[in-house]
């Protein structure tokens, strides 16, 4: 019993290599990576639909799945000769396989589009999508946006603090003006004070 359990096993584990290494394990995968960094997103309280665009995105992703699951109930209800059980196995595996293209577009088309984005949240996404996705062909595109924010970081922080600095100086100014018209008010009360 042993021996079959492990035959089992060795099974599997080749099944899943050889699958793995094709386009549609291939795909499988880097969607799962993407939900991971999608998920680590909103798990973080980061605001990931700020944008219109992004939350019309999720709008008709939401509509597809309610269309994928009206046309999968549909399917139960055609004429063909070929059993409610089996209606319902296609009915369920065709339901799951189609939501699960859908989500994973979706996951691509935000995480694309936030990686885009010169933002903290876009950062943070070109942080995580260089953790989950090492060997990915938009690797040094998105290292590029990273140089590119923090070159744009420095030069707001720089300029940040140039206009902290003369806004520092005018109240000063003005607390000079202050004072002096102050002394004058002083000087001027002192004159009249005299007749």
């Amino acid at each position: 019993m042993e021996k079959l359990k492990a035959k089992l096993k060795l099974g599997i584990k080749k099944c899943k290599i050889r699958l793995g290494q094709t386009y549609l394990g291939k795909t499988f995968e880097e969607t799962k990576k993407y939900e991971k960094v999608f998920q680590t997103l909103v798990e973080n309280d980061f605001s990931v639909s700020a944008a219109k665009e992004r939350r019309s995105k999720i709008r008709q992703t939401q509509m597809i799945k309610g269309a994928i699951m009206l046309s999968g109930i549909g399917f139960l209800f055609l004429k063909i000769k070929i059993g409610i059980f089996n209606k319902i196995l296609i009915s369920l595996i065709g339901i799951d396989a189609c939501s699960y293209m859908n989500t994973g577009k979706f996951y691509k088309y935000m995480i694309n589009d936030l990686i885009s984005e010169l933002t903290f949240v876009g950062e943070e996404t070109r942080i995580l999508f260089r953790y989950y996705l090492p060997n990915h062909p938009f690797y040094n595109d998105v290292v590029q946006y990273s140089k590119l924010y923090r070159t744009t970081s420095k030069e707001r922080d720089t300029l940040f603090k140039k206009k902290a600095q003369s806004l520092r100086e005018s109240i000063q100014r003005e607390a000079l003006l202050d004072e002096e018209f102050q002394n004058k008010l002083k000087d001027f009360d002192k004159e009249n004070s005299e007749f």
